[in-house]
């Protein structure tokens, strides 16, 4: 009893004996096991103490975890690692097979991880066992993680609804409800400072307008940007300048909003939640061009956009956005004068 109390203390003390003893100096973890027999699960056997660690996309970067894999060979007795089942699934009627292979991955949190493990009997016996992961080189392996990603890059795409109207001096109020798709591609170009990113968005299906005419909205969107380093994690904030075309294409050319690009300023705000999953905010001012000259800042479009990422097991990304738009054109010289507003909701998904 005494021995099974003091299990995760003895762990500790010959955590750093089994990495300095380890075969291959070479592995980044290192699984400690308690050294009495007492304190270990019986018919639980390792393949190896050397545990391969693999990088797991988490947020905005990436996440450590040790590989395990195991035998436990015991009738009727099933192993639980953090609420789950580790060999239950694998049951044959109420016995488990001679040999029941166990293959799991745990997140590194530091230098040392802790791993309970239980064992529970058919009348409801219980065993436990304390191990320890010792992570060699643990801060370096994360910064690198963070500053240096596997995956560079991210495609999404999108679809959902979304409410526009259109004003023209000397037309009719044009509004419309459409079905609306999305695509965007982001590219860490020069980790970690510097970002760039393609997007799109067409109303791909008018659901209701308000006159005969059928018009959609296209834009197109070219950013270049640098990560602001001061600003840490969880906190990301990137500024980003580029280029945007947009035009409305219309059923019979009576509008004349068409095939213009503008300069545009982006800062995007993001911040990585606990659970791994980010919420970003940014912002869109693009003052219009007639020509190479600048009409003047009341003439511009002004859009917001907010969106919610989570990171599924496999790496992809899942999506929740929200965007908003107001362009005001007012050139008196050429008497023109447009207003336009949008709103949208989209889902997407990651590649």
């Amino acid at each position: 009893m005494i021995l099974r109390k003091a299990g995760p203390l003895l762990c500790l003390m010959f955590a750093l004996m089994d990495v300095v003893l380890a075969n291959d100096q070479n592995q980044i973890a290192t699984l400690v096991r308690p050294p009495s027999s007492n304190d270990r699960i019986s018919g639980l056997s390792f393949k190896s103490t050397n545990l391969p660690v693999v990088m797991t996309p988490k947020g905005l970067g990436l996440e450590p975890k040790a590989k395990i894999e195991a035998t436990f060979e015991r009738p009727e007795w099933n192993i639980i690692w953090n609420k789950k089942w580790l060999t239950k699934e694998l049951l044959v009627g109420e016995k488990t097979p001679k040999k029941v292979p166990i293959i799991f991955e745990v997140p590194l949190k530091g230098d040392s991880t802790v791993v309970e493990l239980s064992a529970i009997g058919p009348i409801g016996e219980l065993e436990s066992e304390t191990l320890i992961i010792r992570l060699e080189a643990s801060k370096s392996l994360i910064e690198k993680s963070l500053k240096k990603p596997e995956k560079r890059s991210y495609f999404f795409t999108s679809l959902g609804p979304s409410y526009s109207s259109y004003w023209e001096k000397g037309i009719e109020t044009y509004k419309m409800v459409a079905l609306t798709a999305k695509a965007s591609y982001q590219f860490l170009l020069f980790p970690p400072k510097w970002d760039l990113a393609f997007s799109g968005y067409i109303n791909a299906l008018p659901l209701y307008k308000t006159t005969p005419t059928t018009a959609r909205f296209l834009g197109l969107n070219l950013r270049f940007g640098y990560v602001v380093q001061r600003i840490k994690a969880p906190w990301r904030l990137s500024i980003l300048f580029g280029w945007y075309y947009t035009s409305l294409l219309t059923s019979n050319n009576s509008f004349g909003y068409k095939n213009m690009v503008w300069p545009q300023f982006f800062p995007v705000i993001t911040r990585e939640l606990k659970t791994g999953d980010v919420v970003t905010l940014n912002i869109k001012f693009a003052p219009m061009l007639d020509g190479f000259s600048f009409v003047g800042l009341s003439s511009h479009e002004l859009a917001m956009g907010a969106g919610f990422q989570h990171f599924l097991n496999s790496g992809h990304p899942i999506s929740l956005n929200m965007d908003f738009s107001n362009t005001n054109i007012n050139v008196a010289a050429k008497n023109v004068a447009i207003k336009t507003s949008s709103f949208s909701l989209s889902a997407g998904y990651g590649f």
